[in-house]
């Protein structure tokens, strides 16, 4: 019984001294990659089932599809060589109508690209990031 009283005086003793100690610190939780790199990840979490790896309209999930995915390499060449950035923020932001990506009420992406609690701006950032993965992946042959 007396080693019980001491160990509960020895417990209490302890739990005293740490309220006096710094307090415990949230865990920091990383939140949305919005580094310029994380387009890749994007496009591999995002686009690549349909799209596939490489962009070519080769995903796993291509052959499921009515339409072919669109070769997203070949997307500057067929904007006769202007890289169509403005269209494909559009795209991805739900407001050209794409039905394969949603429509103007419930893009896809939108919510795909965004977190809760996550700042327009980041969502912004994602979506750029993408569209500089995808410029980056353009066939430079003519």
């Amino acid at each position: 019984m007396l080693r019980h009283i001491q160990a509960i005086a020895f417990l209490t003793l302890l739990m005293a001294g740490s309220s006096t100690a710094t307090p415990p610190r949230a865990a920091k939780v990383a939140g949305p990659d919005t580094r310029p790199e994380s387009g890749n990840g994007l496009f591999k979490s995002y686009c690549a089932s349909c799209h596939g790896l490489s962009g070519k309209g080769d995903g796993p999930a291509a052959a499921a599809m009515r339409m072919q995915p669109t070769d997203l390499t070949q997307l500057t060449r067929r904007a006769k060589g202007e890289f169509p950035a403005a269209r494909l923020e559009k795209m991805l932001g739900g407001s050209d109508g794409i039905t394969a990506h949603g429509g103007k009420q419930m893009p896809v992406w939108g919510p795909a690209l965004s977190v809760a609690g996550v700042t327009d701006t980041r969502t912004a950032q994602r979506v750029r990031n993408l569209i500089a993965y995808i410029q980056s992946i353009q066939d430079k042959a003519r």
